[in-house]
Order: structure tokens, then sequence, then C-alpha cells
């Protein structure tokens, strides 16, 4: 089974890759973070680059993606600048990591290398925005930019990294009656599993917090949620940790409280 991290770039108009324009955006990195341009299709549509022993395939559309890979996106209460972004785009460049199942830490490495390629080659044209496939999470391009800043660091030994795991990992939020659960989109590439909260009758905010709390866990952390343990921050707030028969998905029932959630 392989893992795939994907980012998109939005673009107002189509280009095409120059091999020096390219080779010059990946200079500006650090030098701690050896990235190197492979080759370069005769048209200028695809290359291939290499950031240290991971292989990034890239490519350039001179046509917009379909409106319905922005469905989540757009069925955001604020989506009207979503939408603004989505109407405007006429092209989109491409960025994609594939790797089999390994470590979660090569997995966060990949989807490192993968953010700030699209971001450097990004900027060889006229970006709109950022879009994560998995998570179906578009951002503003300034806030695509700087999340992969945040992650360069994650190629020098002593670098301290703070991962966009907002981006990269998506938490979506169901009703039931009076209770509201939450599940991941996008967190299996990185731990072979997704996670989901069963409803409980808490507030949203506070049912949202706690699955992107255990996303952020699980990124400092490794994959440690094991079938039958439990996670929580008190004995009176514990949850129970079942897995599904597949193993690929992962499922927080509350055990038990001290108090009611308003």
């Amino acid at each position: 089974m392989m893992s795939t991290f994907m980012a998109m770039v939005l673009l107002e108009e189509p280009f095409a890759f120059d091999a020096s324009a390219v080779e010059t955006a990946l200079s500006g990195l650090p030098q701690a973070m050896q990235a190197s341009l492979c080759r370069v299709a005769d048209d200028g549509s695809k290359l291939s680059v290499t950031v240290d022993d991971l292989t990034c395939a890239v490519a350039l559309f001179d046509t917009p993606a379909l409106r319905e890979d922005f469905a989540r996106e757009l069925a955001r209460p604020d989506s009207d600048a979503v939408a603004a972004m989505v109407d405007r785009h006429k092209a989109q460049l491409v960025v994609l990591c594939r790797l089999p199942d390994v470590e979660m830490g090569q997995s966060v490495m990949a989807a490192a290398a993968v953010q700030i390629i699209a971001a450097r080659l990004g900027a060889l044209g006229k970006p709109l925005a950022g879009f994560w496939v998995s998570s179906s999470r578009l951002s503003d391009w300034g806030t695509f930019c700087a999340d992969a800043d945040t992650v360069l660091p994650a190629f020098e030994s002593d670098g301290a990294v703070a991962f966009p795991t907002r981006y990269w990992v998506s938490v979506q939020l169901t009703r039931e009656g009076d209770a509201i659960g939450s599940q991941t989109i996008g967190l299996a590439p990185f731990t072979g599993y997704e996670v989901d909260l069963t409803p409980i009758p808490w507030r949203m905010e506070e049912v949202a917090a706690r699955l992107i709390g255990t996303v952020q866990y699980l990124f400092e952390a490794g994959p440690v949620l094991r079938d039958g343990e439990t996670l929580g921050v008190s004995e009176n707030e514990r949850f129970k940790i079942v897995e599904s028969p597949d193993g690929k998905q992962l499922s927080l029932n509350l055990q038990r409280t001290g108090r009611m959630k308003e």
C-alpha cells in the first residue's frame, strides 16, 4: 500500500517551466535541504525534483481543477473567499510524492518536501491559493507559503518544526441529536488510519479542539494509539480506543466525565 502526499497550486493563468528558473528557485533553499532538479519535459509541463532521498513529481495543467474537488471547502459557511479563488484560477500546478508504508517520520518529511516544492515552484507563475488534496483544505497563497517556511527546519537535525497539522489534516464535525462527533480527513497517509470521536453532548468547539489536539499529539509522539487503550487528560475524561476490523479507523469513545459539557 502506498501513501500519497499531494499539493495543488491554483494559478491565475498557465505557464511553462524553464529549467534555469526552476534551478534558481531550488537554489534558494537552505543548504541543509538537498534539493535538485532531475529532468524537465520538452514542453515544460512536467519535471521531477529530489529532496534529500525523496522524489517529487511536478506537473502543470493549463486547465482549472474541477469545482467538485473543492466541494468540502465550498460548503463551509464562510466560503466566499474560497469560492473567489476557485473561480479565478485557470490552471494548476500539482506536486506529488508517493511512498510505500513507512514510519510516520518519513511520511512527515515527504509532506514537508511537497509543501516546500509547491511553494517555491508555484511562485514562478501567478499563484492564487494552495490546496492539500488528502485533507481537502484550501488556503490563500500567503498562508500556504508561510506554512512551507515552518517546515523547512524539518531538514535540519536540530531544527524546531511547527508542522501545519490543521492544514494537512482537517476535522469534520457531525451531529446526532444533541451530540456532536468529529472525524479526521487526511491523517491516514501519516499514521495509516483516520480517527473519529464518537458523538458526545459537548459544544462543537470542544469536540473539534479535542480531535485537533489528538492529531497534534500524534505528530509529536507518532502513531501510538492502540486498540483497547485509553486516551485522556484526567481520570474524569478518558476515551477508549477502538480499532476497526481493517485497522484503517480508530474510534475514541468517551468512557466517563466528571461533568456534562455545556
